[in-house]
């Protein structure tokens, strides 16, 4: 899946945490989190970029918790821990390291936050 100029950023207290695209709800990971999203068969947010594709640190959220509010509450919640976990990259530099080919974090792991 490609990004689209229809993709809408999911944000708490400034957080970045989510996308909503094309009907499909994508939730901010950690390594941990990868992990067991790619377990459930649930594949990452992928965008084009100067001609790249990308992969964003998010993943598809399964249809099954989507049906059931609690469970998504659940889901939202851990992807907005994880995003205030993150930290910014303050230059460029850094912000294009955090952008990776397809298939590998965008963020590097930081044990201390697991």
């Amino acid at each position: 899946m490609l990004c689209r100029k229809c993709a809408r950023g999911l944000y708490s207290g400034g957080h970045f945490f989510g996308i909503l695209d094309e009907g499909r709800l994508f939730f901010k990971t950690d390594a941990q989190s990868q992990m067991d999203d790619t377990a459930r068969g649930m594949g990452p947010f992928t965008h084009a970029s100067k001609g790249k594709v990308m992969t964003m640190a998010c993943h598809e959220a399964p249809p099954e918790v989507l049906e059931q509010p609690q469970e998504l509450v659940g889901w939202a919640r851990k992807a907005i821990g994880i995003a205030a976990g993150f930290k910014k990259p303050a230059n460029r530099a850094e912000r294009d390291c955090d952008s990776v080919k397809s298939g590998q974090p965008v963020h590097p792991v930081n044990p201390a936050r697991e």
